[in-house]
């Protein structure tokens, strides 16, 4: 049970990286507003799929839509705030920074 959580973490881990040093290296040519779309637009296409097939369209749906809304325009700034510091700082460091963060 324990090994399968390990695997999920180093998997995260290593999407998470990859994502950083596509972004890193699209910083230069790309708007961020633009690699910040493309990215939700790509996430969206791997988690909806996968969220359909395991559970039906109903677990979509909410009480608070406000919230949701609100939430969302948060992450986007957070990753416009993010994909900003990748483009300025170098990778290793921006990728410190994140690890040794306390959530």
């Amino acid at each position: 049970m324990y090994l399968k959580a390990v695997l999920y973490l180093l998997l995260e881990i290593l999407c998470i990286s990859i994502n950083d040093v596509v972004i890193k290296s699209l910083s230069n040519t790309y708007a961020l507003h633009q690699l910040v779309f493309v990215r939700a637009i790509v996430s969206l296409m791997i988690i909806l799929p996968i969220t359909l097939v395991w559970r039906d369209i109903t677990i979509l749906r909410t009480k608070k839509p406000g919230m949701h809304i609100f939430r969302g325009l948060f992450i986007v700034l957070v990753n416009l705030m993010f994909f900003a510091g990748l483009a300025t700082l170098p990778l290793a460091e921006a990728s410190a920074v994140v690890f040794i963060a306390q959530f």
